[in-house]
């Protein structure tokens, strides 16, 4: 059971897949090949309930480093680099300063309708680039980022048990 845990872990910390590769793979039970590795894992059918809690606090934890590492590199640099001070002040800046109304509307309610889109590309990664950019407060993108997980792993674990049902 440690194994397949690990696994998930492994699988939602793929950029772009998240949980939305690990939920089915490991509901539905199937192969997974690392190719660099040439290692292949062979997924037994686990409890739906149980992968979706594994996933979704994997992907929160994901969505938490993401988040403080791009903060961590984006001010050393701004700090480092007077140039990409200034470019970071023209432009994101400029954004922020430009969506200010748009971000009190909707603001970290927006990242979590946008993290929990179940396509790829739309998950913790890009929401916590998202929230760089547009200056949302790290309080706010924890809330969007968990509420946003959990939508989408509702949505693809609903998705992969009715499709088996299907099927």
């Amino acid at each position: 059971m440690i194994q397949e845990i690990l696994w998930i872990f492994l699988l939602v910390f793929l950029p772009g897949l998240e949980l939305r590769l690990a939920i089915p793979i490991a509901i539905l039970g199937s192969k997974f090949t690392i190719p660099i590795l040439n290692y292949t894992y062979n997924f037994q059918p686990l409890n739906p309930i149980l992968v979706l809690i594994i996933a979704v606090i994997a992907n929160f934890i994901l969505g938490i480093i993401v988040y403080e590492v791009l903060y961590k590199i984006i001010n050393y640099f701004k700090e480092k680099n007077r140039t990409l001070k200034k470019i970071y002040e023209k432009f994101i800046l400029k954004l922020q300063k430009k969506n200010e109304k748009l971000i009190e509307k909707y603001g970290w309610l927006g990242i979590a309708i946008f993290i929990a889109i179940p396509l790829p590309g739309s998950g913790v990664y890009s929401g916590a680039f998202l929230s760089q950019i547009l200056g949302i407060k790290r309080k706010h993108y924890y809330i969007a980022s968990f509420i946003g997980v959990l939508i989408a792993g509702i949505i693809v674990t609903l998705l992969t048990i009715t499709g088996r049902m299907i099927v």
